[in-house]
This record gives structure tokens, sequence and C-alpha cells, in this order.
């Protein structure tokens, strides 16, 4: 299982689930998640801004590969 082992690592995977609906696209396809959305509101639970920084890239990473994974199997 890829569960957060720590605090920083859950308060990053919090911000990405209410963040999922604030993503950057082009056309239709999602290019990523919208990083500025996730940092304001990593600020405004008062969550560690800097390993959310440094994780929700990874978040975001695992995000993509889900959505290209899912758009292999569509075609």
């Amino acid at each position: 299982m890829n569960a957060p082992e720590t605090i920083e690592g859950w308060q990053a995977w919090e911000v990405f689930l209410q963040c999922q609906g604030q993503v950057r696209a082009v056309g239709s396809v999602v290019a990523g998640l919208d990083l500025n959305a996730a940092l304001t509101l990593t600020r405004a639970l008062d969550y560690d801004l800097r390993a959310c920084a440094h994780l929700l890239p990874a978040c975001e990473m695992g995000m993509l590969e889900g959505l290209a994974e899912q758009m292999k199997s569509n075609d």
C-alpha cells in the first residue's frame, strides 16, 4: 500500500484530494494539478508549505500516470 507515513504526507494527500478538480488543461487533456491553487489551500489549512511543495508534484505525477493508463485502456 502507498499510504502516507508522515503527518506532512497526510497533509499533502489531503490537499491533493481536495484539489483534484483544480487542474491545468490543454484543450480537453489534463496537463497537471494547479499547484498555485493547491499551495493556496495548503496555506489556508496552515499545513507545512515546504513539505507540500515538495510532495504535491509527486501526487500530480501519479495522477497523470493514472490518467494515461485510463486513456490507453479506453483505446
